[in-house]
C-alpha cells in the first residue's frame, strides 16, 4: 500500500445479512468480523465476497488469489455476477456514476469511494444506515491458516514465509499494548495522575445520588454533575475536575461533553455567584530584607540561621516552589540535588539545574541563574556562606540539617512563621509561596518579558499572570 491509502483507512461498522447485528467499533479500531471456522460471517476462505448496493447499482468484490487489485464500479448486474481476478491482474468494469475502489493485499481488502449501503451475502438491500465515511472492509484467512485478528497495519507476509501464529500475534499485540500504556503514562504528571484519579469517586457519588449515567454522558448529565460538584468544591477545584472528565473523554475516544456551550456556561455561572481569588500575598524586597535580618534570632543556632537565609534568598531570586527546596509530604521528590548547583569561579552568580519539578516532561531539565544583589539580600553571598558550612554527608538535597536531613516542607513553614510572628506581621495570606508570588511580581517590575518570567518559573502557560500582584 502506498501513497494516500491510508487517508481513506477509516473503519465504521459493517452490518451482516446473515447476523443482524450492527457491529460498530470504537474510533481507530479496525472492524474484523470471523467465525470459528475461519470464514468472515460464514463465506469460504478461499473466496470471501461483500456486496455495495446503491439506488438500484449492485457491485460484488471478490477474490481467490492473494496480492490482486481490483478496480470495480457499480452497475445494475445481476447479484450472481463477480469478478475473480488473478494474481496482479487488474480488472475494470465501465464505471457508472457510483465507483468503488476495491485493493487487495494480503488477506485483506480495502474499500474506498462513494458511501453505499454495505451488506454481505446473498441478501436483498440492508436497512442500515448509509456510513458517512468510506469502509475498511477484511476479507477471509488463506486456506490452511487459523483465523487471526489482522488490523489495517498488518504486514503482508513474503512468499514462502508463513505468517505468525495467532498466539505469536496474540503475543506481540499484548506487548505494544502494555508499550502503549506505559507511554502514555508518562505523559502526564504523577501529581496530575493523582488529581485526575479523584474524578472517579465524584463520579460515583453523583451516580449513587441521583442514579444517572455518569460516564459516558450527553452534555446535559455533566452539567448536572457540574453543578453537583458545588455543592462541596470552589470554582477552581471544579475546573481541575472538569479538566480530568475531558482528559477521560479523549482517552476513551468518545465526543467530549465538558466542551460544550451548556457546560462552558454552568462553569462560567459558578465562578459568577461565587468569585474567589488568589489571597496569597507576596513576599516584597522590603519584607524580604525584614526576613534576613531577623533569622538569626529565631533559629537555634548559627547553621540554622545561615542556611534560612540561604533558604529564603534562593527561593524568592530563583521562583522556587516549596517542593523545589523541601522535601514534601506527598512523596514526590523534586528537591533540589547539591550536585546540580554550580558557583562561578569568579562568585559572580550561582547555578541550579532542576532535574525534576511539577509538570516536567520525562528527562526535562531548567537552569536557573542567581546574580549578585545587595549584599543583605543577595542569594549568591548567602548560598555560598550555606554552601561552606553544609555537612559533608550522603544526603543528596541541597538544604539539609547539621545532622545531614533534608528540611521538610513542614519545617520551613514553622521557621516562616516564627519569623513572621517574631516580627509582629499575624497575615495567613503570607505562605512558603509567597517567595515564588513576589520573585514573580519583582521580575515583572524589573521589565522581564512574559517569556523570561516563564521560562524563569517554568510556567507552561501564562498562568504565572495570576501570580503577579500590584
Amino acid at each position: 500500500m502506498s501513497g494516500d491509502c491510508p487517508n481513506f483507512f477509516v473503519p465504521l461498522g459493517v452490518q451482516s445479512c446473515m447476523n443482524t447485528n450492527v457491529m460498530d467499533p470504537p474510533p481507530g479500531i479496525p472492524s474484523l468480523v470471523s467465525n470459528n471456522t475461519g470464514g468472515v460471517l460464514g463465506l469460504p476462505l478461499d473466496h470471501a465476497l461483500y456486496t455495495a448496493q446503491n439506488e438500484g447499482h449492485t457491485t460484488r468484490i471478490g477474490h481467490d488469489t492473494l496480492g490482486a487489485q481490483v478496480t470495480v464500479a457499480a452497475t445494475p448486474e445481476s447479484m450472481g455476477a463477480h469478478s475473480t481476478p488473478t494474481a496482479g491482474a487488474s480488472i475494470t468494469q465501465p464505471p457508472t456514476t457510483l465507483g468503488i475502489q476495491a485493493t487487495v493485499v494480503g488477506n485483506q481488502a480495502f474499500v474506498r469511494g462513494p458511501q453505499p449501503t454495505y451488506v454481505v451475502g446473498n441478501s436483498g438491500p440492508s436497512t442500515s444506515a448509509t456510513p458517512q465515511q468510506p469502509v475498511m472492509f477484511f476479507y477471509g484467512q488463506p486456506t490452511g491458516l487459523a483465523p487471526t485478528t489482522a488490523t489495517a497495519f498488518s504486514k503482508t507476509p513474503s512468499h514462502g514465509q508463513p505468517e505468525p501464529n495467532h498466539h505469536t500475534r496474540t503475543m506481540a499485540t499484548s506487548q505494544l499494548a502494555a508499550e502503549l500504556k506505559h507511554t502514555l503514562h508518562a505523559a502526564l504528571a504523577p501529581s496530575t495522575h493523582k488529581t485526575y484519579e479523584k474524578v472517579e469517586v465524584r463520579l460515583q457519588e453523583f451516580t449513587s445520588e441521583t442514579g444517572l449515567v455518569s460516564f459516558p454522558a450527553d452534555q446535559q448529565v455533566t452539567a448536572m454533575f457540574i453543578q453537583f460538584l458545588t455543592r462541596r468544591y470552589k470554582p477552581s477545584t471544579i475546573k481541575t475536575y472538569t479538566s480530568a472528565l475531558s482528559h477521560k473523554y479523549k482517552m476513551a475516544g468518545y465526543s467530549d461533553p465538558t466542551n460544550s456551550y451548556l457546560v462552558r456556561q454552568a462553569l462560567k455561572g459558578i465562578s459568577k455567584l461565587t468569585p474567589t481569588g488568589d489571597t496569597r500575598k507576596p513576599i516584597t524586597l522590603p519584607l524580604l530584607q525584614r526576613l534576613m535580618s531577623i533569622a538569626p534570632t529565631i533559629t537555634e543556632n548559627e547553621y540554622q540561621a545561615i542556611m534560612l537565609k540561604a533558604m529564603y534568598a534562593t527561593a524568592f531570586f530563583g521562583l522556587l516552589r516549596i517542593s523545589e527546596f523541601t522535601f514534601g509530604d506527598k512523596g514526590q521528590d523534586h528537591t533540589i540535588h547539591l550536585k546540580n548547583v554550580t558557583v562561578d569561579l569568579s562568585k559572580s552568580f550561582i547555578t541550579i539545574v532542576l532535574t525534576s519539578f511539577k509538570h516536567c516532561r520525562g528527562s526535562s531539565q531548567y537552569r536557573i541563574t542567581l546574580n549578585k544583589q545587595t549584599l543583605d539580600i543577595c542569594p549568591v553571598h548567602h548560598l555560598q556562606a550555606y554552601l561552606l558550612i553544609r555537612p559533608q554527608v550522603t544526603n543528596p538535597h541541597l538544604f539539609v540539617n547539621e545532622r545531614g536531613l533534608t528540611i521538610t516542607r513542614s519545617q520551613f513553614g514553622y521557621l516562616l512563621r516564627n519569623s513572621l510572628k517574631a516580627l509582629g506581621i499575624t497575615s495567613s495570606d503570607i505562605k512558603s509561596h509567597s517567595f515564588r508570588i513576589g520573585g514573580a511580581t519583582l521580575a515583572a517590575q524589573s521589565g522581564m518579558s512574559t517569556q523570561q518570567i516563564q521560562m524563569l518559573g517554568r510556567w507552561r502557560s501564562d498562568a504565572f499572570k495570576t501570580y503577579l500582584r500590584p
